[in-house]
């Protein structure tokens, strides 16, 4: 008869008294609980008032979140905030392990608004400790993760679908059903539906949250289904579901009367403690995961940054080896032009040596002359780094030196240098086996090697070096005159000696001076200084029949100075 009355309703003025009647007919069944642990369990409420807390500051913060609508709870440090803080803290110090935890306010507020605060104190030491909320207050609430996972089997096991729903979007029991379990619903839902569940929990057990949970998932099924976000079935669960009506309120409580689901929860609560065993059995095991998780991690950022590292030297060796490629096509290209003057050498070499044969009157073009100066440059180069190149032993021919003969540009005249200094000969770069057999032979036989006019002309070259006074050098010139309209040119020779003084020489330089033909210059007043040197075209041969060197300046007209083949 009572289970029955008190399922139809409790009178809002009878509850209160109903409430402590219920708590001391559970107390009267079951044996008093152990509170050896707990020395203020049994002080009495004013006594405890006295005493100072150490969670003063969060209950002094809860307090303006408590029913902050309800008239008793709005006013700031009013009547209602006043007990509910002395509520709160009395209770703090009761269970010092527990303290105060969020949630627990809402509670309180409940029995507050039922009976006087020393009556809700011992109603809510009842539910703390005879019927084993506190568990989920703890520190580490390990209560509440145990009825969370219930919650989540229940609603596996007899609303699948709803489950695999929430599963999709991932909304998690903690999210929605925390509040429910931790402020037995009077955070979010109607005064009058939170009543009605405290009535279920003094009749029989907090087990009655579970009941009205999956009551209140299931009567919004269809419509939860409906969601196709994690928003929109939060803003559901927040807002739409706690709107309870009088129909509302009778259909939600009828089906948690005929719901029976305390041999699940048993179930499950065992099943969790099994699996919380395993856990602790492989902590170990899950603790060198996550080390070896930690340390994967960190190679995989040495990872990344050696990668970094390697783009950046990949980077570098494409630049390296474009470089390369670059310079590689430069010294193809200077290559080339090596070859080409090598080719132009020997065409040049080709082309004197076909004139000295044939003895044939010609005009030096301009660009031989150019060719000349790159053969002067050439030479001058390749001396410095290779003395012994190659390249220069195709000017090494055997020639006579009388035979050697060019056309005067400006008068037509033939110019025959008529000497050499013998220290130019002896400190020439090319130092051949041709050189050598005449240096070697011209002690013993000279005139064998050297023609009477050149031997003549060294002769003359000693004497004016050793009596530069006395010294008269006669210079045999053959004259030939070109025409190119005649074939058969008449060949004539003459001979003039010149005479040639210091101050002669110091004033006209035989380069400089306009030419008449013949061009005698003075002896060298040094070994060290040819007198060829300032002419425009110098030609050094080794010995008396080789060709040994050639100079030339650049950008020479026809009508500047006389060109001149010299030995």
């Amino acid at each position: 008869m009572l289970l029955n009355a008190i399922r139809q309703g409790v009178p809002r003025g009878k509850r209160g008294e109903v409430w402590q009647f219920l708590a001391e007919q559970y107390n009267m069944k079951y044996a008093p609980i152990n509170t050896a642990n707990f020395p203020n369990y049994n002080a009495p409420y004013d006594k405890l008032l006295k005493q100072l807390t150490s969670h003063q500051h969060a209950i002094l913060i809860d307090l303006g979140r408590t029913f902050p609508n309800h008239s008793y709870f709005s006013s700031p440090l009013g009547p209602g905030q006043l007990a509910l803080f002395n509520l709160l803290k009395a209770y703090s110090l009761l269970d010092s392990e527990m303290g105060y935890c969020q949630g627990l306010s809402f509670v309180a507020g409940v029995l507050l608004l039922h009976m006087e605060e020393s009556q809700a104190f011992l109603l809510l030491k009842h539910l703390m400790f005879r019927r084993d909320m506190r568990l989920q207050y703890l520190p580490d609430m390990v209560g509440l993760q145990v009825k969370l996972y219930q919650l989540s089997r229940l609603l596996h096991d007899q609303l699948p679908d709803l489950y695999n729903h929430f599963d999709l979007y991932e909304v998690a029991p903690t999210l929605y059903a925390a509040p429910w379990l931790l402020t037995i619903f009077a955070s979010q839902f109607p005064l009058g539906f939170v009543t009605r569940v405290f009535d279920l929990i003094f009749l029989e057990s907090p087990d009655v949250i579970f009941r009205v949970a999956i009551a209140l998932l299931t009567f919004h099924k269809d419509k939860l289904l409906a969601c196709d976000s994690f928003e929109e079935i939060m803003n559901y669960l927040k807002n739409t579901l706690p709107a309870i009506d009088k129909p509302t309120l009778d259909k939600i409580m009828k089906q948690v009367y005929n719901s029976e689901i305390s041999k699940q929860l048993n179930e499950y609560k065992v099943e969790y403690q099994v699996l919380q065993e395993e856990m602790t059995s492989v902590q170990p095991q899950v603790e060198a995961l996550h080390k070896l998780e930690s340390q994967n991690k960190t190679l995989t950022e040495q990872n990344k940054a050696l990668m970094g590292q390697l783009e950046m030297a990949l980077g570098n060796v494409q630049r390296l080896e474009k470089t390369r490629t670059l310079q590689q096509s430069q010294l193809n290209k200077l290559e080339m032009q090596s070859r080409t003057l090598d080719v132009t050498i020997a065409t040049l070499g080709t082309f004197i040596n076909s004139l000295v044969e044939r003895k044939v009157e010609v005009e030096i073009p301009d660009d031989i002359r150019r060719i000349l100066n790159q053969i002067t440059i050439s030479e001058r180069r390749k001396s410095e780094l290779k003395p012994q190149n190659n390249l220069m032993k195709m000017f090494q021919k055997e020639v006579n030196p009388d035979k050697i003969m060019v056309k005067s540009l400006s008068t037509g005249k033939i110019i025959l240098p008529a000497h050499l200094d013998q220290n130019m000969l002896r400190s020439n770069s090319l130092n051949t086996q041709t050189c050598k057999d005449d240096l070697n032979t011209k002690n013993s036989d000279k005139s064998q090697k050297v023609s009477h006019f050149f031997s003549s002309s060294h002769n003359h070259i000693l004497q004016q070096k050793f009596h530069p006074n006395n010294a008269k050098i006669d210079i045999k010139v053959q004259e030939f005159e070109k025409d190119q309209n005649e074939k058969n040119a008449n060949e004539k020779s003459i001979s003039l000696p010149i005479p040639l003084s210091e101050s002669y020489h110091e004033k006209v330089s035989p380069c400089n001076s306009v030419d008449s033909g013949v061009g005698t210059p003075s002896s060298p007043k040094s070994t060290e200084h040819h007198p060829l040197s300032n002419c425009d075209v110098n030609f050094t041969f080794n010995g008396t029949r080789e060709l040994k060197n050639i100079k030339s300046i650049r950008n020479m007209s026809r009508n500047s100075s006389p060109d001149i083949i010299g030995k």
